[in-house]
């Protein structure tokens, strides 16, 4: 686990959801790092977590921009 972290962190990646049922042991006996839906760029000076590599305010903004489209189209008057 530790080289798979490192190999990470040297990508200015953090791994934001290390635990048991993260890590995987294949039939030979690797160990595999999964559970990457919360990560964070060291690189980003806001320290921004994302989550499921999207942004949690892109997600928001896409939802209010559904809403409206259906509300805009509920509206709609047949041709």
């Amino acid at each position: 686990m530790q080289s798979s972290l490192a190999f990470l962190n040297k990508g200015n990646v953090v791994h934001g959801g290390v635990a048991v049922d993260a890590i995987f042991v294949t039939a030979a006996g690797d160990w595999k790092l999964s559970g990457f839906e919360v990560t964070s760029d060291l690189a980003d000076p806001a320290g921004t977590i994302r989550v499921r590599n999207e942004l949690p305010r892109e997600r928001e903004r896409e939802r209010e921009r559904e809403r409206a489209r259906s509300t805009d189209s509920s509206h709609a008057v047949p041709a």
